[in-house]
């Protein structure tokens, strides 16, 4: 189970602390999505890149189980996020040099597997988003909506135990965001991972097994919204 424990976090604005979450407290289990919804600023894409061990908390802290990840030194949450998280941004950023099936191994590679089952997990995980076709072409002449695949496929390349994506179709269509939640869904529940979203689209949280809401960096409670729990 990976838990945030009374989690807040602060930014310092000259000698003014301005909070971004507050005490926040809540479990991400195998399997299960969890979306957070909250107007722009509410501590959405805050809460994500504490969660991933990209920012650390001010007080609290996450936790694996029996294992406070928050509390580690910087090499041994760096090396913990590349075993054991994966994450989505909204820019799906990748290296222009590299084709889609050495970038989606890259992570792999820097974990230690050998280069040849890297690329071939790599392989394998492109056929899943639908671009076995595309694996070895130049990343700059793939779509959006591809691009976001490959993102997708680069995230499970380390069987995660959590996936994170922060808007993950704010910059598509509907029709290709609503093929890539498929994708992003349907991948995630494959390696049993659990799937942590940050999003504005209610229609999006709407797929997610929970839905909990933010406002002013707290959770806040929200009558009538749920998860159906179907991709």
């Amino acid at each position: 189970m990976y838990t945030l424990r009374g989690v807040s976090r602060s930014w310092q604005l000259d000698a003014v602390e301005i909070p971004a979450l507050v005490d926040v407290t809540v479990a991400f289990a195998p399997g299960e999505a969890t979306a957070f919804m909250g107007p722009s600023g509410s501590g959405k894409s805050t809460l994500l890149h504490v969660a991933a061990l990209l920012d650390p908390p001010t007080r609290g802290g996450v936790w694996l189980d029996d294992r406070e990840v928050s509390a580690l030194g910087d090499d041994a949450r760096s090396a913990l996020r590349l075993r054991t998280l994966g994450f989505v941004h909204q820019t799906y950023p990748m290296m222009a040099v590299l084709t889609p099936r050495e970038n989606v191994a890259l992570p792999a590679i820097w974990s230690g597997t050998p280069r040849k089952a890297a690329l071939e997990r790599a392989g394998a995980l492109l056929a899943s988003v639908g671009l076995d076709s595309m694996a070895d072409r130049d990343v700059r002449t793939l779509s959006g909506g591809q691009r976001q695949r490959v993102a997708i496929a680069r995230a499970l390349v380390n069987r995660p135990q959590v996936v994170f994506a922060d808007e993950p179709t704010a910059a598509l269509d509907s029709a290709t965001g609503a093929a890539v939640l498929d994708v992003l869904f349907g991948a995630a529940r494959e390696v049993g991972a659990a799937l942590v979203l940050a999003t504005h689209d209610a229609s999006v949280a709407a797929r997610a097994d929970h839905v909990l809401h933010l406002d002013g960096g707290r959770l806040v409670p929200r009558l009538g919204v749920v998860g159906t729990g179907r991709a």
